[in-house]
């Protein structure tokens, strides 16, 4: 999805203040966190030496190259770098799994296909370790590190996982391929068309605002009566051709598919993280089983599923 302006002020604008600090601090070792999504969406990279598809500008995998740039440009200048770039972050607090479990709540999220695509996770604690190694390595030179968690969950897994963690029905539905990819198409944003900016610059809503200045409103008044001389069924005709006829939306009584999260499904490669093991020495030291068991406790503290109230909170969702 598109980032908001915000979002590329924290991303592009921030980074760019950090880099200049860094720089200016004359420090030792720039560790920068990039994201798989950075090699494409959906990333189809084995190795970082693989090359990098091509994705929006403002995407989230847009800014992470941009973000990436950035970084070995400042190498260039002299700034000592590491680059370490995981898939979705897992473990307590995640966000990630946190916004799995509420989409499963608010029945957005469907399993695509046989829900066997591989669902790669780097557990917090591991992504720490990571970036301890990468401080302390000899030579950064803005080399690029895989680091996940040497292991490889599929999306029906993890996602039945966190149900039974939740309390939540594990049944979720099941979306062919080629069923989503229409839904898909549909959610992406209309290109800009001349017809349509036609259309809206002579519609009664910018009319209506446009009337406001008097050489325009002396302009529409005259427009609109020598129009209404011509007839009511001439008036019709021609309000229809530009404004088109008024649509009564059909109430959807199912809830819209969450399309950026089912459509992380669509990736079939994993990345390997030879290269951070034998350049870093990075072993993952939290397997995969460990990373949701960790979250499971936290998850269940934080809603209060150990307490007495355990059922009415589970019941109140």
């Amino acid at each position: 999805p598109p980032c908001r302006l915000d979002c590329r002020e924290v991303m592009i604008d921030g980074l760019r203040n950090v880099i200049d600090a860094a720089v200016e601090a004359r420090v030792r070792r720039f560790v920068h966190l990039s994201s798989v999504m950075a090699y494409g969406d959906p990333p189809v990279a084995e190795r970082e030496s693989d090359p990098r598809q091509e994705v929006a500008k403002r995407s989230y995998g847009g800014m992470k190259q941009e973000q990436d740039a950035m970084v070995l440009k400042a190498v260039q200048s002299g700034l000592d770098s590491v680059i370490l770039v995981p898939p979705n972050i897992s473990g307590p607090y995640s966000l990630f799994l946190n916004g799995l479990v509420d989409s499963m709540h608010k029945g957005e999220l469907a399993l695509l296909g046989d829900g066997e695509s591989p669902c790669q996770l780097c557990d917090v604690r591991n992504l720490t370790l990571a970036i301890e190694l990468g401080l302390g390595v000899d030579a950064g030179e803005g080399r690029s590190f895989f680091i996940n968690d040497g292991e490889t969950a599929s999306w029906r897994q993890v996602l039945d996982e966190l149900a039974g963690i939740a309390g939540l029905d594990a049944n979720l539905p099941e979306i062919p391929h080629d069923e989503f990819a229409r839904i898909q198409a549909r959610s992406l944003p209309r290109k800009p068309r001349l017809s349509r900016s036609l259309v809206h610059l002579v519609s009664s809503d910018m009319r209506e605002a446009l009337r406001k200045d008097p050489l325009w409103a002396k302009f529409d008044r005259t427009v609109r009566g020598w129009i209404g001389n011509m007839g009511e069924g001439t008036e019709s005709f021609l309000r229809n051709r530009i404004e088109g006829a008024v649509s009564v939306p059909k109430r959807n009584s199912t809830p819209s598919l969450k399309v950026p999260l089912v459509a992380q499904q669509l990736r079939t490669v994993t990345q390997r993280i030879d290269s951070a093991t034998e350049q870093l020495g990075y072993e993952p030291e939290v397997s995969y089983r460990s990373s949701m068991e960790a979250y499971a406790r936290w998850y269940t503290i934080m809603q209060g599923y150990d307490t007495p109230a355990a059922s009415l909170l589970r019941h109140l969702g």
